[in-house]
């Protein structure tokens, strides 16, 4: 039988890789809809957050949009993202030196992306399950253009829950 993942270990391990470097500012993406009451955690938590989506958004559309929200160590709002959603799919991580404005500006420009037969659709980066399967495989122009000037390092959980894995340009 398969022994559990530590889970008081990765999330040591992660929180080590977003908060280590004062000068970078630690993000997740949540994808609202893995979590149906996102809303109401940003809401209780309070945490700088922006929707990825722009413009006045239905409510139905809101509750399951992706949302960027800026962490802070030793906050509540990262131990409940952590405890609810760590091997749930639920979120990316990442760190920047760029202001949230800027990161969210980075990730407007990747939600939707054109296909090879020219057919527009939204690009679920921000599922981990989607970034640890692409970005190994992007050349370096696909990198380019997923790192961008805003985003120093991605991290996701790996496939079975145990540790960070760690993406770079």
């Amino acid at each position: 039988m398969e022994a559990e993942p530590d889970r008081g270990k990765a999330k040591r391990e992660l929180e080590r890789l977003l908060f280590s470097d004062a000068f970078l500012t630690a993000y997740a993406v949540i994808d609202g809809a893995r979590r149906l009451d996102l809303l109401t955690r940003l809401d209780e938590f309070a945490p700088p957050h922006q929707c990825l989506y722009i413009g006045e958004l239905e409510p139905e559309v809101a509750v399951v949009a992706p949302w960027l929200v800026e962490l802070r160590e030793n906050e509540d709002f990262f131990d409940w993202l952590f405890d609810e959603g760590w091997g749930d799919s639920l979120c990316i991580w990442l760190t920047s030196e760029a202001p949230i404005l800027d990161v969210r500006a980075h990730f407007r420009r990747l939600t939707i992306v054109e296909m090879p037969d020219g057919q527009m659709v939204y690009f679920r980066f921000y599922d981990p399950r989607v970034l640890r399967a692409f970005l190994p495989t992007c050349d370096e122009a696909q990198k380019a253009q997923m790192f961008g000037e805003a985003v120093e390092r991605f991290f996701v959980e790996d496939e079975t829950g145990a540790a960070p894995l760690v993406f770079q340009p």
